[in-house]
């Protein structure tokens, strides 16, 4: 077999161990890059957030300043915006959710044939993105909060 093997430089024998461990680095490095993705992923998502709620409150300036003439405090506007941020955050989450376990049930519905097929869902992970984003849209929303809370009631009135 070496004689055979000498004559093709780029070819190789291994063992089923060390071939069963250069498929557990493979899969590592691809989980690693589908991680990186995720992040970066959720970060664009969260500036869409805060963009999103900046928008929202320039746009309701009047309607924050008419809450704020009838007696809503400072502390329940900033409520009010950081429950939106968490309504927005925790929809694009759920959504995210169900469309990647889709995705991956078709990805291993697909692969059925193969021994190690098979769909694992790691619960542990998405409950910790679920709080990462939670924890992100309140972050996110921090100017949008800042603003609608400086908002001078009769100016805001005043605009249209």
């Amino acid at each position: 077999m070496g004689e055979v093997l000498a004559r093709y430089q780029n070819l190789g024998t291994r063992t089923l161990d060390e071939y069963t461990a250069n498929l557990r680095e493979e899969a590592a490095f691809r989980g690693a890059l589908l991680q990186g993705l995720l992040w970066f992923v959720t970060l664009v998502a969260l500036l869409g957030v805060a963009n999103t709620q900046a928008l929202s409150v320039v746009e309701r300036t009047r309607e924050i300043g008419l809450l704020r003439a009838i007696g809503m405090r400072r502390r329940q506007v900033a409520r009010m915006i950081r429950a939106e941020s968490l309504v927005v955050g925790l929809l694009g989450a759920a959504f995210g959710l169900l469309a990647g376990l889709a995705a991956a049930w078709l990805a291993v519905r697909s692969l059925s044939g193969f021994p190690s097929a098979g769909l694992v869902v790691p619960t542990g992970g998405l409950v910790g993105s679920v709080l990462v984003v939670v924890l992100a849209c309140v972050l996110a929303a921090r100017a949008a909060v800042r603003r609608a809370t400086r908002v001078d009631m009769l100016r805001a009135i005043a605009t249209e």
